[in-house]
C-alpha cells in the first residue's frame, strides 16, 4: 500500500463483516487505519436500467425472455444490480424455471445475515429492527411516531442516530427527506429476525 502508489486494491462486497474486519475504518490497531480508503455505492437502477440491463444481458446469451418476465423481475429486484445479475445468471446460464423466486430466497437470507452481523454488540436491536420494518417511504416525524408505538420509550437522539447508522451502513435511504429500505428484502428479513427474536 505503501510502497507501490500506482497500484490500487478493489475489495468487492456488501457485507457488514467486510466494512467491520476486513476494512475496520473504525479501528486505530488495524493496518488499514488512517488509510485512504474510498467506498464506492452502487445505485439502483431505473426501471428502464434495469430492464434495458437484462435486455442486454440476455442478448449476449442469445436468449429470448418476455417483456412481462423483466418486468416481473425489475418490479421485486427494485433495480439493484447484485439481485438483477444473480437472476440473469440463474435464468439465463443455470436456465432455472424458477430463477426468481430462488433469488429472492438467497437475497433474503444474504439481507437477513447482513443485518444479525450488523447488530451484534447493538444494545437496542428492537429499535433498529423496528426502523428496518417501518422506513418505507417516510418522513423523519412519522418514522420516530410509528416506531415508538410499537417499542414505547424512544428518545429523539437514539431515534437518529440509529438512523443515521443505518445510511451510513446502506441499509436506508434518505431522499428529499423521505427514508427508504435500500434493498426491498430488508423489510422482509427484519420482519423474519423480529419473528425469530420473540
Amino acid at each position: 500500500y505503501d510502497r507501490f502508489p500506482n497500484i490500487t486494491t478493489i475489495i468487492s462486497g456488501s457485507e457488514i463483516r467486510m466494512i467491520n474486519e476486513v476494512l475496520a475504518i473504525d479501528n486505530p490497531s488495524h493496518p488499514l487505519f488512517g488509510r485512504k480508503i474510498e467506498i464506492i455505492k452502487m445505485k439502483r437502477l431505473s426501471r428502464e436500467k434495469a430492464k434495458e440491463f437484462l435486455k442486454q444481458g440476455f442478448n449476449q446469451l442469445k436468449m429470448r425472455v418476455r417483456e412481462k418476465e423483466i418486468e416481473e423481475a425489475v418490479e421485486r429486484l427494485d433495480g439493484l444490480i447484485g439481485w438483477l445479475t444473480l437472476y440473469g445468471y440463474e435464468r439465463g446460464v443455470v436456465k432455472s424455471r424458477d430463477a426468481l423466486e430462488k433469488v429472492e430466497r438467497v437475497a433474503l437470507s444474504l439481507v437477513g445475515e447482513e443485518i444479525k452481523n450488523f447488530l451484534k454488540g447493538k444494545k437496542n436491536k428492537k429499535l433498529y429492527i423496528s426502523i428496518l420494518k417501518y422506513a418505507n417511504k417516510r418522513r423523519w416525524k412519522e418514522l420516530l411516531s410509528i416506531v415508538r408505538d410499537e417499542i414505547k420509550e424512544v428518545n429523539s437522539s437514539s431515534f437518529s442516530r440509529a438512523l443515521k447508522e443505518l445510511i451510513s451502513y446502506s441499509f436506508l435511504e434518505n431522499h428529499e427527506g423521505l427514508y427508504y429500505q435500500a434493498d426491498p428484502m430488508i423489510r422482509e428479513a427484519a420482519l423474519k429476525l423480529q419473528l425469530a427474536k420473540k
